[in-house]
């Protein structure tokens, strides 16, 4: 295990101050997050991975109301107050949030993760629709 967390620069959040962020899960659209800009204090660093933008700055305004055992956590985003709700938690990175009646997996890895990641092919999906499947060999 501590070879896999040399690798892979685990565990993706303590002590770096770089993230990424895949809204969606494994697969889904990857956003690079920098927290903690010495120019800017307070304010978070976030730029599409997937799509050529220049990205954007969030300003967190409060410092981020979580605790771990309880399912709520507040934050405050460019003065705007936020609920977000943390439904599941695992230690792969992957965190089911739910906020204003939207449900989210949403994984968060390491640089090195995101980069090995991309080796990773999406399962296909099979039609077996029109198919007689029985458990008999």
């Amino acid at each position: 295990s501590k070879k896999r967390n040399q690798v892979l620069d685990q565990p993706p959040i303590n002590g770096s101050d770089k993230v990424v962020v895949l809204l969606g899960g494994m697969f889904g659209e990857a956003y690079q997050v920098e927290l903690d800009d010495i120019e800017n204090p307070g304010s978070v660093y976030v730029s599409s991975m997937t799509a050529k933008d220049e990205g954007s700055v969030v300003e967190i305004t409060e410092p981020l109301e979580y605790e771990p055992t309880q399912l709520l956590a507040e934050i405050s985003l460019n003065d705007e107050p936020l609920s977000l709700q943390v439904i599941k938690e695992c230690e792969t990175g992957l965190l089911s949030v739910q906020m204003k009646g939207a449900n989210m997996d949403v994984l968060v890895q390491s640089p090195r993760e995101y980069e090995l990641s991309l080796y990773m092919h999406e399962p296909s999906i099979v039609d077996t629709s029109n198919m007689v499947l029985s458990p008999m060999p």
